[in-house]
């Protein structure tokens, strides 16, 4: 009897050790996760990344925009259609840019800056998100006189117009130029007909500012008036001048171009 009991007890022991030791069965694995790449990070500006031409791609006023410094002296400028727009100073403080234009009722803009490689996002405290995209910095090599330069003018393709040949002529800028020792100067001209529209002139004016801006020259300050803008560049100053006349009775305008 007390083997039987035994037996019995072991045969329990065993069933239960069985048990204990019986697989549980194997779980799904979770799937992992897919990786995903970072989003490129905005940068904060620099003023450094500002200087040059940027082209609006959403918002803004112009279709252009530009922002230059001269030592401590900073100038922001707008255009539409080739024509200058708005003149004012920038100023930049961490991701704050301010622009103070020229007009008197204007008054100072506040934008958060932010840059995403050639893509620049300016945000203002209430208004829409304006985008511009940088202009590639255009380095010819730059003639070396004013018959050189006014013969590069003349050359450029992508003007609406059509310069004469290169000329000597009086430069129309001195006290008198009448007298014998007058001064002479190299000049082109290109004849516009059938329009009155200064806004249409000012603008094919424009194209030939923006073209000698990629040759390195930049708005002389002390040679602009209502009908002529100074372009210099070291030594050089090129003028583009507005003139109007009447022949035939068919109002005729000019694009005249000089250097001195």
């Amino acid at each position: 009897m007390r083997i039987k009991l035994l037996a019995v007890i072991g045969l329990v022991g065993i069933l239960v050790v069985a048990c204990k030791r019986k697989p549980e069965e194997a779980k799904p694995a979770k799937p992992m996760p897919a990786k995903v790449a970072p989003a490129q990070p905005k940068t904060m500006v620099q003023a450094k990344d500002l200087i040059g031409n940027w082209k609006t791609i959403k918002g803004g006023l112009g279709d252009e925009i530009a922002f230059e410094k001269d030592g401590e002296e900073t100038v922001y400028r707008s255009f539409l259609q080739s024509s200058p727009m708005e003149v004012g100073a920038w100023t930049l403080a961490g991701n704050t840019l301010a622009i103070a234009l020229e007009c008197r009722a204007c008054g100072i803009t506040y934008y958060q800056a932010t840059l995403e490689k050639d893509l620049l996002t300016l945000k203002p405290a209430d208004g829409e998100i304006q985008q511009y995209q940088k202009i590639p910095e255009q380095k010819p090599a730059a003639p070396a006189d004013c018959k050189a330069v006014l013969q590069a003018v003349r050359d450029y393709k992508d003007f609406s117009f059509k310069f004469s040949d290169l000329a000597q002529a009086l430069f129309p800028y001195q006290e008198n130029p009448g007298k014998p020792d007058a001064e002479k100067c190299w000049q082109i001209q290109a004849e516009i007909s059938g329009s009155d529209d200064f806004g249409e002139l000012n603008a094919k004016a424009g194209e030939v500012g923006k073209y000698l801006e990629s040759q390195g020259f930049a708005v002389d300050q002390a040679s602009v008036s209502e009908t002529s803008t100074g372009y210099k560049k070291g030594d050089l100053t090129v003028y583009v001048a507005l003139r109007g006349s009447n022949e035939n009775a068919e109002e005729t305008h000019q694009i005249a171009v000089f250097c001195k």
